[in-house]
């Protein structure tokens, strides 16, 4: 049987080499998915090699799949919110080019935490979207939110509405099929 000091000390030595495991044990795991994310980004370069994103069709069906994912289908209308701006720069880019299409004539909503800055964030949005404050036309603010401060980085969510009920229905046509002839 061991004295109680000699016992302390050995659970304190334990303690500690719990923790020097967790710090070691952490740093490994942080190696092994930065080596999982470098493999993703070297598939995902060897796939973007095979494809011609500058033809119409393929940019289109890019467009209808992410309008799938994130755009409206409630309303008449071609719309989509993000809180992410390539996402919402790509729908701009690609309305652009395949339907010719100009960014300025959308009207742009956004929706808003309550500790936001709403003239800052028109602006932001603005800058990332290239586009004049003139077509923000609604900014809301969730009241739900305050109290709560908003991560580093989020800028609400910005909904860019385009009309043009044709093209909604042009894009949900287009992923249907796609999915019904390739989802099998």
């Amino acid at each position: 049987m061991l004295a109680p000091r000699q016992q302390e000390r050995l659970r304190h030595r334990w303690r500690q080499g719990l923790l020097r495991a967790q710090r070691l044990a952490a740093q490994w795991h942080r190696a092994q998915k930065q080596q999982r994310l470098a493999d993703a980004q070297c598939a995902a370069r060897e796939v973007l090699v095979r494809v011609d994103g500058s033809h119409p069709a393929i940019l289109e069906l890019a467009l209808a799949l992410l309008y799938l994912g994130e755009g409206t289908k409630r309303n008449a209308e071609t719309a989509l919110g993000n809180s992410d701006p390539d996402v919402l720069r790509f729908f701009l880019g690609a309305l652009e080019r395949v339907y010719h299409l100009d960014r300025s004539t959308f009207r742009y909503e956004l929706t808003l935490r309550a500790d936001h800055r709403p003239e800052y964030i028109k602006r932001y949005w603005a800058k990332e979207l290239r586009v004049p404050m003139q077509c923000f036309r609604y900014v809301g603010v969730d009241q739900r939110t305050s109290g709560s401060p908003s991560y580093a980085g989020y800028h609400g969510v910005c909904q860019i509405r385009c009309g043009h009920v044709a093209i909604q229905r042009r894009l949900l046509a287009i992923s249907a099929l796609f999915i019904a002839r390739y989802g099998k």
